[in-house]
């Protein structure tokens, strides 16, 4: 990743195909002379040539398709990405045997030649990514295919990145509380329920928060049924069951779990007490609420394989595959809540539910109201030496560079569920950095452990804590 971010995409898969190239021509070269010296070439180029598949090649079309597509076909665009990816090594590796059984060393003519080939492709058509936020991505791509557009790629780059930045700076001044929102207005709930009722599928949306009060855009969108809930209270929710029940015959098509808090500290100095709290609604509130509106989600659905079927969607975030410093106790909560998800997932199709995880990614939201810890450090921290450092993490102001725009964000997420309303997905990833989370968790599987962890580890400034413990040494 280091590589890639420092010397971009393009320049590594140029670098790629002709390191590639040179090595399928040397190695057909020995072969062909077919001397105990030449046969050596031929080895050592072979070798040679993983590693420049190593630094291009093999990873960037992991992330690449994920940057490239806008928000509206990212999941799509990514998944055949893979899928032609995977079906072009699949056919590779079947057809090297035949073709080297054949015509022998001039089969690697052929992979020389095709790799040539990608170098004058990939300078004309492909767009640098590197130290782009997945949102300055998308607006250059609005910028440079603007009706009347006359600018190049890298003068579209340049205003992108202006716009954004000056688009953060109003994000920022969103003030800090404390409170659960629930669909309360400039909250993510909000946007999914605006989203749901402006649908052209006609459906009845009923929303919630902890204080109706705050629910004035959903009334000014004709949203009428709106009631106060508090995921952490038994009494609430058994009366918003009745009253949901009362008002539908005891039904109900889709539940979606989008409440949530925050808790943001380096682990050190957690607040269990808060940390616990935390759990409490984000993990033990979704389970509560599920299990309260089952009997109404099963009385909606059919087991028949072809018949009806209801839906569960929660809210876990990107944060649940995540290990971003100081977020300890929200990442867990969150990857709690994906385990859930995935059980409820198994445990209920056979009754005609599907359970969806939205990973959603980072978004403009007053998501920032709804973290319970201080934003400072204690005196006598170990951290204090990074102490800025920790705090641009702690505040989210790390993460507004690639903040999403809700609205468009909760339009995808609704897209995604109702395109195929009795098959929805098993995942939906969504949001600022939701594409690139979900490709680097892909290889995760692949890549050691320390080798994610040095990047999380710069977030924080941990890498230059690190060094100037050592040098005390």
């Amino acid at each position: 990743m280091w590589a890639i971010e420092k010397f971009g995409r393009v320049n590594l898969m140029l670098f790629g195909a002709a390191g590639q190239s040179l090595c399928f021509a040397m190695a057909a070269i020995g072969l062909g002379l077919g001397t105990k010296a030449m046969n050596g070439v031929a080895v050592a180029f072979i070798f040679l040539y993983y590693f420049f598949f190593g630094l291009s090649f093999l990873a960037i079309p992991f992330l690449y398709p994920s940057e490239i597509n806008s928000n509206q076909t990212r999941n799509s665009g990514a998944a055949i990405a893979m899928v032609t990816n995977w079906c072009g090594v699949y056919l590779i590796v079947s057809i090297i045997p035949i073709g080297i059984q054949n015509i022998g060393w001039r089969f690697y003519i052929i992979f020389a030649v095709l790799n040539a080939f990608w170098i004058p492709f990939i300078w004309y058509f492909y767009v640098e990514t590197a130290g782009l936020s997945l949102d300055e991505i998308d607006r250059v791509f609005e910028i440079k295919h603007a009706p009347g557009s006359t600018l190049t790629y890298k003068q579209a780059t340049v205003q992108a990145k202006a716009e954004v930045a000056e688009e953060q700076v109003r994000i920022r001044r969103t003030s800090i509380g404390g409170e659960k929102k629930g669909c309360s207005d400039g909250s993510l709930g909000s946007a999914l329920a605006l989203a749901l009722h402006k649908h052209d599928s006609g459906l009845r949306v009923f929303a919630t928060a902890r204080n109706v009060d705050h629910l004035a855009s959903l009334r000014q969108a004709g949203i009428d049924t709106i009631f106060e809930l508090d995921v952490v209270s038994d009494g609430s929710i058994q009366a918003l069951v009745e009253k949901v029940s009362s008002q539908t015959g005891g039904t109900l098509d889709m539940l979606i779990n989008s409440v949530g808090g925050g808790h943001y500290m380096p682990f050190l100095h957690l607040d269990l007490q808060k940390a616990k709290q935390l759990f409490d609604v984000n993990v033990w509130g979704f389970v509560a609420v599920t299990q309260a509106f089952l009997p109404l989600l099963m009385k909606s659905a059919s087991p028949a394989k072809d018949g009806r079927k209801s839906i569960i969607v929660n809210n876990t975030s990107i944060s649940s595959v995540l290990r971003t410093p100081y977020h300890s106790a929200y990442s867990a909560s969150k990857a709690a809540m994906a385990a859930f998800n995935d059980a409820q997932r198994v445990e209920l199709a056979p009754f005609g539910i599907r359970v969806v995880d939205l990973k959603t990614g980072s978004l403009e939201s007053n998501f920032g109201e709804n973290k319970s810890n201080e934003f400072n450090l204690p005196a006598d921290s170990p951290y204090q030496p990074v102490k800025d450092e920790v705090m641009k993490v702690i505040t989210g102001e790390a993460t507004e560079a690639y903040a999403g725009n809700r609205e468009k964000w909760a339009e995808g997420v609704v897209a995604d569920l109702l395109k195929h309303p009795h098959d929805p997905p098993a995942q939906i990833w969504r949001g600022g950095a939701a594409g690139t989370v979900r490709a680097s968790n892909a290889l995760d599987a692949i890549i050691p452990a320390h080798a994610g962890d040095s990047q999380f580890q710069k977030l924080g400034g941990l890498d230059k804590l690190g060094s100037a413990l050592a040098e005390k040494e």
